[in-house]
């Protein structure tokens, strides 16, 4: 459901697409205006829903290339110290990425 719903029931609303007269006409804009913030409540909901979905999800594959990352620089000889500069590199990048001050590396 998009703009053009939403705007086709502000229409009703204001009284200019209804054509009722009286208190049923008044009740009909009273329902369609109840029904419109139903509408646009559960649409907020779903974005908030989403949006919580995908932060998650996002926290979730920076939390494992972290760990990858911790995994990989245990297990690596201490001679390539160009690779080791490079993990910590990756490391401050996803810590920015979190906006965690807990990132230390």
């Amino acid at each position: 459901m998009g703009k053009s719903f939403i705007k086709t029931v502000s229409s009703g609303i204001n009284g200019t697409g209804l054509g009722h007269e009286g208190d049923q006409g008044n009740q009909s804009r009273e329902d369609l205006r109840a029904l419109a913030g139903k509408l646009l409540t559960i649409q907020d909901e779903e974005r908030h829903r989403i949006s919580r979905d995908l932060h998650d999800d996002v926290n979730q594959r920076l939390g494992a290339i972290g760990l990858q990352l911790d995994s990989l620089s245990r297990n690596l000889p201490v001679s390539p110290s160009g690779i080791r500069r490079h993990i910590r590199t990756i490391r401050r990048c996803r810590c920015q990425s979190l906006g965690s001050p807990a990132c230390t590396h």
